[in-house]
């Protein structure tokens, strides 16, 4: 009885949870197709993005004008640039453009709507381009962050990144965890956290590989950016994700260097903000947020805001582990294959499940507080 009530609930705040790629973009432009029915000035942009395999891959988004000729204000809203996240984050796109978008709105602010900034991710459910890069790491202002080194992290990467086929049954986790307890002990908490998951540039196969050279996709969303915020001078880009922090819990980050801190004062008053200020928080490096700033220097006001889904309490010393630990899995099984069908079967669910958890409750908290927060957030920077 409690999950059909939860079942009915979800379906209250979405109509529709894609179940692939596929599915998920026809779906996203059918609703462009019928708003742009409604109002001829509304735009659907399709790119495609180069690939490798027989699967017609795009970055597709959906431009809504401010209405009559004054263009102020501009929220970009992007989803999958952490391609498997983007089952959740393009849901909350569809449920924002289906079920409470405020014609008001309009009146001071466009809109741009990016379905899924990684598809071959959403495709294929990981969380890397085609190239095992790490899109939130290769937004770089400049090449020579490609030549950047991690001095340790030599004695890192046989751990983070074995290379044989993976056995990923119960031995094995604990395996893997009193190897994180040494690294632990010996290295601290946040170094850990600033080696494996900051972003590296020295093994193409590792994980959170930032790339050697901006990727394809990266070069498309940063000219899209470029043409289509060029008439604006107040940009707030809301990045969805999910899995880092406190289950079921909707976090937001940003970065110091914002642009109109008093207008961003207001707008996110009562939230809050984590700066990755936290003494254990570790810093990325060629990251999306990074890019909007450099993109829109020129600008009077600049935020860039990612609102994270935590789904594994990854901020716990347990719940760091398992994060780790998926990601390692789902990389090395990727790369070297399998021992048996059984691991290949519970490193793919886990992997899964950490991005895009199948638990209705964690769904519904989800909807209602993006609901909450999107609509709040707006309606303040459309006033703004």
């Amino acid at each position: 009885m409690f999950k059909l009530l939860l079942l009915f609930s979800l379906q209250a705040f979405a109509q529709f949870y894609p179940q692939s790629y596929l599915e998920s973009r026809s779906h996203f432009i059918e609703i462009a197709e019928s708003m742009k029915s409604q109002n001829s000035n509304i735009e659907l942009k399709q790119m495609d993005v180069p690939t490798k395999t027989n699967i017609h891959l795009t970055i597709d988004a959906l431009f809504i004008p401010q209405n009559g000729s004054k263009q102020e204000r501009l929220v970009i809203i992007t989803a999958g640039t952490h391609g498997i996240e983007a089952y959740t984050g393009s849901s909350l796109q569809f449920d924002l453009l289906d079920n409470y978008f405020d014609s008001t709105w309009l009146n001071n602010t466009a809109f741009l709507i990016i379905h899924a900034v990684n598809p071959y991710g959403y495709q294929f459910q990981r969380r890397v381009d085609e190239n095992n890069v790490d899109l939130n790491r290769n937004f770089s202002a400049s090449d020579k962050n490609f030549d950047s080194k991690i001095s340790d992290y030599d004695s890192f990467d046989s751990y983070l990144n074995p290379t044989e086929p993976l056995s990923a049954n119960y031995f094995d986790d604990l395996t893997l965890f009193l190897k994180s307890l040494h690294k632990l002990v010996v290295y601290g908490k946040k170094q850990i956290a600033q080696i494996a998951v900051g972003g590296q540039y020295q093994n193409p196969l590792g994980i959170y590989y930032g790339g050697s050279q901006t990727q394809p996709t990266s070069k498309i969303i940063k000219e899209m950016f470029l043409s289509v915020g060029k008439p604006f001078n107040k940009i707030l880009h809301i990045d969805l994700h999910t899995g880092y922090g406190e289950h079921g819990k909707l976090h937001f980050f940003s970065d110091r260097k914002l642009k109109g801190r008093d207008s961003f004062e207001a707008i996110f008053k009562g939230l809050a903000i984590d700066f990755g200020s936290d003494k254990d928080f570790y810093e990325t490096s060629g990251d999306f947020g990074t890019m909007t700033l450099n993109v829109f220097a020129d600008k009077e006001f600049v935020v860039p805001m990612t609102f994270e889904f935590g789904t594994l309490d990854s901020q716990t010393i347990l719940g760091g582990f398992k994060s780790l630990r998926n990601m390692i899995y789902e990389n090395q099984g990727f790369h070297y294959g399998y021992k048996n069908s059984q691991s290949e079967k519970r490193a793919k669910k886990l992997f899964k499940e950490m991005f895009n958890p199948s638990d209705l409750n964690w769904r519904e908290k989800v909807f209602r507080q993006s609901k909450e927060a999107l609509t709040l957030v707006i309606k303040r920077f459309s006033e703004q």
